[in-house]
Parts: structure tokens; C-alpha cells; sequence
């Protein structure tokens, strides 16, 4: 009784190994999974900024970068003011990963409003899976004077 429980275990696990394999190598041929193609970028190119404290209108500004899935990534970027001013938005910069490098993909996107406190906006584009991307950014206003500051965002792994 014992050693059929045993043989029907190993074989419902035989069954359950080789169903799980076919299942993930169907999942990665559709492109489910994708394996990076380059090493992830030290820890040493994460968040950071210059900003400017002695801006008068220019406060502050941010970015976060996710994978939207569909080798889309999607960046949310804020920019904050003091007071309301002219102009204010970002100059965002979406850059690959090649291993030892930040790269630029496609173009500058400029992104603004005029007459507020506070730009809120986003941008999506569509990248080659299989790398990490990060946004960079240049917050800025308008109002009599120019002020900017830059911030880069932490990095996403898309697809």
C-alpha cells in the first residue's frame, strides 16, 4: 500500500514536471518571458537630482518609469512651483541600459503648461524588451526668469 502511494506520487510529480516545462517554454516562446540581455545596472545609478535652493519659483520635480507591459514603458513626471508661474514642465529623457551605459532612446520629449503651480503629466513609448530603462529629467519654469533642475528616476527591466 505504501510503495503504490510512493509510485503514484512520483509519477503525479513526473506528470506535474514535465507539464510545468512545457508550460514555460511556451510562455517564452510567445514571448512571455524574456531574459535580459544585458547585466542590471549598479545600485550606484539610482535616484538622484540637482536642484537649485536658491530657485525662486522652481520647487521640485519627479519621475517614475514602469513597465506598462507590451515593451511600453510609461513615465509619470511632476513638476512644482512655489507659486504659479508662466510656464513650468520637464524635459524627459528615456535612456536604455547597454551594460555600461545610459543611452538616449529616440528623442527629447518636451512636456508643459502655462499659468499653474504644478505640471502632472506622462509619456509612453515603446521599447525593445529584454533591457532596463530609467527617466531622466529636467524640470523647469518660465517666469521672468528660467530656472531648471534634473532628476534621474530609478530603473525598470521591461520584457
Amino acid at each position: 500500500m505504501v510503495l503504490k502511494r510512493l509510485v503514484l506520487s512520483l509519477l503525479l510529480l513526473s506528470v506535474l514536471m514535465v507539464v510545468s516545462d512545457l508550460s514555460a517554454k511556451a510562455n517564452a516562446e510567445s514571448g512571455g518571458e524574456t531574459e535580459p540581455k544585458t547585466s542590471p545596472p549598479p545600485n550606484s545609478f539610482q535616484l538622484f537630482g540637482v536642484f537649485d535652493t536658491y530657485h525662486l519659483y522652481l520647487d521640485n520635480g519627479f519621475n517614475t518609469a514602469k513597465d506598462n507591459g507590451s515593451h511600453v514603458i510609461k513615465v509619470e513626471v511632476t513638476t512644482i512651483a512655489s507659486s504659479t508661474v508662466n510656464q513650468i514642465g520637464a524635459k524627459l529623457y528615456i535612456e536604455q541600459w547597454d551594460g555600461s551605459n545610459w543611452n538616449l532612446v529616440g528623442s527629447v520629449i518636451n512636456l508643459s503648461t502655462t499659468n499653474t503651480d504644478e505640471y502632472v503629466g506622462s509619456h509612453s513609448k515603446t521599447v525593445t524588451g529584454g533591457y532596463y530603462y530609467r527617466a531622466r529629467t529636467v524640470h523647469w519654469i518660465q517666469h521672468g526668469v528660467y530656472e531648471d533642475g534634473e532628476r534621474t528616476g530609478g530603473f525598470v527591466y521591461v520584457k
